[in-house]
């Protein structure tokens, strides 16, 4: 999790609340500081301790629909104790006392608000955004796999470039709700939201993402160690091919099988598409 999903989480979890509540505007208070200072006076035969509690505290009113802030401030709450040599006082609800009187401020601040908001607030349409993932081993490293094909007489045909290959059937959450499986396009409100993605065989893969209409999110999804190890066993053969290699029936067949391996498991090596050859493709 990057410093701007944590940064951003409360906030957007909270945004999201709210809009599945119908609310027009969110109130996130928070406190800023919370601190002591402490007076001697010592004069004319008294001698005094003055020991003030400050509490402070910031506010905003943000409308419900992207989080958009529309009215914000700060106050600050105090509570001062005096101590002389003939009283000694200690209280251990303070910190309660200067939260009770900030709730009060805060209610003044929103009743004082609440005549010049908006009385109602502009939802935003639905957007279309895109979700693809391609795929990486336990290091973080691309999986590539190169193309390949065999003639009608069983001779390997191998691409010179290596292609990335893609995950299939991802399950998509945005916001803790399951949208569909990626790859594919889906529908939400614009403005910050919690995605997660997650596939039998691959770690979750979950971030704060700020949607906008036509947007393409290429994720790369991190396969397990034990998703990493059956894929390495059922693909290391391909390694061993050589182009032009005429191969035995039982080669073809093992091939045949490794590319069965990828229909049923649901991968997709990402070729370009409406290329014609002259041999079958496997891969």
């Amino acid at each position: 999790m990057t410093k701007l999903d944590r940064d951003l989480e409360d906030n957007s979890s909270a945004l999201r609340l709210a809009q599945n509540l119908g609310a027009d505007y969110i109130l996130v208070p928070s406190i800023v500081s919370l601190g002591t200072e402490k007076k001697n006076y010592s004069g004319n035969g008294i001698a005094t301790l003055n020991i003030t509690h400050r509490l402070r505290v910031s506010y905003k009113i943000v409308e419900g629909n992207q989080g958009g802030a529309v009215r914000g401030g700060a106050f600050t709450s105090e509570k001062t104790i005096r101590q002389t040599g003939d009283l000694q006082t200690e209280s251990s609800d303070i910190i309660n006392e200067l939260l009770d009187d900030a709730a009060d401020q805060l209610a003044t601040a929103i009743v004082q608000s609440a005549p010049t908001l908006p009385v109602e607030v502009a939802k935003a349409a639905m957007v279309n955004f895109n979700v693809a993932c391609s795929m990486t081993d336990p290091r973080q490293q691309p999986i590539l796999i190169s193309a390949l094909g065999i003639t009608a007489d069983n001779h390997v045909v191998v691409t010179n470039q290596p292609v990335a290959v893609q995950a299939m059937d991802v399950t998509v959450e945005l916001d803790g709700v399951a949208l569909g499986s990626a790859p594919g396009s889906f529908q939400g409100r614009p403005g910050l939201h919690k995605i997660r993605l997650s596939r039998e065989g691959f770690d979750p893969w979950e971030r704060t993402i700020n949607i906008y209409d036509g947007q393409k999110l290429r994720v790369a999804l991190r396969m397990s160690e034990a998703g990493y190890a059956r894929w390495a066993d059922t693909t290391a053969f391909l390694a061993t091919l050589d182009a032009n290699r005429k191969l035995t029936d039982a080669e073809v067949k093992r091939i045949e099988g490794i590319a069965e391996f990828f229909k049923n498991s649901h991968y997709r090596v990402d070729t370009k598409e409406n290329i014609h050859v002259t041999y079958k493709s496997l891969f």
